[in-house]
């Protein structure tokens, strides 16, 4: 039964509340530091045994009203279990009038300092005198309003009683005890929970964490302890805003009344990880509640987004670049469709004419010249097209060769049509008069595309070419026109295959749009580039082309077929006076072709529709055949070999349409001497064959 409040001078009143104050903070940096139910009693009760009491009992309320006792240190008593039944039966009887059943009945502190025995206090008394103990202080636990059982401090004997301002002081200090040991047996519970699912949890990829509703997370799995470079003892038993980063803890701050109401959250962050640099999360809160401790908490889920989100972007982003590429092909197309139109109808028109008008030789030459200007026109529009699947499918190998800078470069000038209201300006430094090695080809097509283009946007003024070797490893050219200029829109789909400036249907300049696409991508296997240096509207524009290009310390220089002047064309033709050439093809029109080409320059042509025809009739004086590819029956590879094992030994050509790289090279690797291209130039024809043929 409890006394009346002694009086206490002011320094008792000092020193009590001196120790009021000392085992509050004290009993309140433990319950923070632990989570373990056990080692948080044991400390707790050290503690107290030191500065307060000289034993201590922990009893807990459980289903039904159940009082069971949870812990109990005495100096002659270690644990309940040295209890005998009566003892312990005493302690945690409900009927109790006074004892931990009567303070967790009436939820009020008791002290009991027990008087002579009488009735109503037999079993607390009994309980106290079995351990030794004369006085004692029971003080309710209750956490988030809710009464979870009850914490008895007992004194010896030995000791002075327990007084009311003490008594004070014991429900102070047992407030914090109440929410960790509440907090520690709902750890408990989902540490033994989750150790069914450990086997899952932690194997799972994703970072999960459990918070209960004071804010603390009392579970966390190692990803998630990956994710956010933590140790479980940075994570477990720590409050949110010291585990998440801000952005998170902003969110659930927002969102956890509406967890509480058990109502599933899901939001969006974006997390700077030092490792992985700034990663898309998905949080998903997902309300959860203890049934038999009615005590509430979350689920945290997260999920790394972004992979998915860069992919996302990614097919977002290709989808896009495929529906304007689609556009631009359909343009293309369109535009495509003019371009081979108008040469082809030219090419009718005039063999018409030609036809029509055999008697009038004038008329027939300007017809005939003007068929060869637009056949030439629209193999240019067939070759651009091609040259450009080729680079597409990385099919274009450069051929780098030593020849005379100087020299190509001036060969130039007469390659383009005079022009009387645009002039043509070409310029040099004395650095590019010497030998260098790259693809002469690439270089004669981007050069051509360049200068043609400007030639063709320009309608009156000039063009200015100029040309300098720097460093006797990089050529710079730079093709400077007095033209339109262009916009800045303009600008950006210049070296866009398939794309034009100029899209309208009423646009002044003719041409596929490849050129420049081509260009820059020639230039780009040569180790260069072709950019625009400036373009000003109503001013013309600047292109830089820019080689690279190896200069031998030996000079040595090949001249192509487009540099041989007169005399030297003419001794190549000379040379294949009186040679016996077999034409193998299936085309009536291009067997004609090639015999007129052979006839001009004095060879012996003779002409077959199939390799049968022509194995039957070979004979010892024939010097070389060309020999189509693909032919019903015997193709060109099969007719190859048959004509090898009936002994001829000279050299046999390959004739294809195919322009492919790869088709070429599985010509030359099945050991035919050379292979040309349809349609087939006459200059080229003569060449070849001159090459492959041996010197008498």
């Amino acid at each position: 039964m409890s006394k009346n409040p002694k009086n206490t001078s002011l320094e008792e009143q000092s020193l009590l509340v001196d120790t009021q104050n000392e085992l509050f903070l004290q009993i309140s940096s433990l319950v923070f530091a632990s989570l373990d139910k056990d080692a948080l009693l044991n400390k707790v009760a050290t503690c107290l045994t030191r500065k307060f009491c000289d034993g201590v009992y922990i009893i807990f309320l459980g289903p039904g009203s159940t009082l069971s006792l949870e812990y109990l240190v005495t100096p002659s008593v270690s644990n309940r279990f040295k209890l005998d039944k009566n003892t312990k039966s005493s302690l945690i009887t409900r009927d109790n009038q006074i004892g931990p059943a009567n303070v967790i009945r009436m939820a009020q502190a008791e002290l009991f300092n027990p008087p002579e025995s009488d009735g109503s206090t037999l079993d607390y008394s009994h309980f106290l005198s079995s351990v030794r103990m004369s006085s004692s202080i029971c003080v309710p636990l209750i956490s988030r309003n809710e009464i979870i059982g009850c914490i008895g401090l007992l004194r010896s004997s030995s000791s002075q009683e327990f007084g009311f301002e003490e008594q004070i002081i014991a429900e102070e200090v047992v407030k914090p005890v109440a929410m960790g040991l509440q907090n520690a047996r709902f750890h408990q519970k989902v540490i033994e929970s989750e150790q069914k699912l450990s086997a899952v949890t932690n194997i799972v990829p994703t970072p999960l964490a459990y918070v209960n509703d004071e804010q603390m997370l009392i579970f966390a799995n190692p990803e998630f302890m990956r994710t956010f470079r933590l140790a479980e003892r940075e994570c477990v038993g720590r409050y949110t805003y010291e585990v998440f980063p801000h952005a998170i803890c902003e969110q659930l701050e927002k969102r956890e009344s509406q967890v509480f109401e058990g109502i599933e959250q899901i939001f969006t962050v974006q997390y700077d990880c030092p490792v992985k640099g700034t990663l898309d999360f998905e949080i998903k809160l997902v309300p959860k509640l203890d049934q038999q401790t009615n005590t509430k908490w979350y689920l945290v889920f997260i999920q790394d987004l972004t992979e998915i989100n860069k992919t996302h972007a990614l097919l977002q982003s290709s989808k896009e670049e495929a529906e304007a590429a689609n556009i631009a092909k359909t343009r293309f197309l369109a535009n495509m469709s003019h371009e081979v139109r108008t040469p082809l109808g030219s090419i009718m028109g005039f063999a018409e004419m030609i036809a029509f008008y055999e008697d009038d030789v004038k008329l027939l030459k300007d017809h005939g010249k003007r068929v060869l200007g637009c056949s030439k026109h629209l193999l240019e529009i067939i070759n651009g097209v091609l040259d450009l699947a080729k680079i597409e499918a990385d099919k274009m190998e450069p051929s780098p060769e030593c020849f005379d800078l100087g020299r190509f470069y001036n060969s130039l000038v007469d390659s383009f049509p005079e022009n009387q209201d645009v002039a043509l300006i070409f310029e040099n430094s004395a650095s590019i008069n010497r030998t260098i090695e790259t693809d002469r080809k690439f270089l004669r097509q981007i050069l051509f595309n360049i200068i043609g283009n400007a030639m063709k946007f320009t309608e009156k003024g000039e063009v200015r070419v100029s040309a300098e070797l720097i460093n006797n490893e990089q050529l710079v050219i730079e093709v400077k026109d007095s033209g339109p200029g262009m916009r800045q829109e303009e600008e950006n789909k210049l070296f866009k295959p398939f794309s034009q400036a100029d899209v309208s249907n009423a646009r002044n300049h003719e041409g596929t749009g490849l050129g420049l696409a081509l260009s820059r991508r020639l230039a780009n296997i040569l180790g260069g580039n072709v950019t625009l240096k400036s373009a000003v509207p109503g001013k013309g524009c600047v292109f830089k082309i820019e080689i690279t290009v190896v200069c031998p310390e030996v000079e040595k220089i090949n001249l192509s077929s487009d540099e041989l002047t007169g005399p030297s064309q003419l001794a190549h033709e000379g040379f294949l006076k009186g040679k016996k050439v077999y034409v193998v093809d299936d085309c009536a029109d291009f067997r004609f072709l090639l015999s007129f080409y052979l006839e001009s320059v004095g060879a012996l042509p003779s002409a077959f529709s199939t390799p049968e025809d022509a194995l039957q009739a070979l004979n010892p004086g024939v010097d070389a055949i060309l020999l189509d590819l693909q032919m019903p029956g015997t193709d060109g590879y099969k007719a190859k070999e048959l004509f090898k094992r009936k002994g001829f030994v000279g050299p046999i050509i390959a004739c294809s349409a195919n322009a492919m790289q790869e088709h070429r090279e599985n010509a030359l690797s099945s050991d035919f001497s050379d292979y040309l291209t349809k349609p087939i130039d006459q200059k080229l024809l003569v060449e070849t064959l001159t090459r492959n043929l041996p010197v008498n």
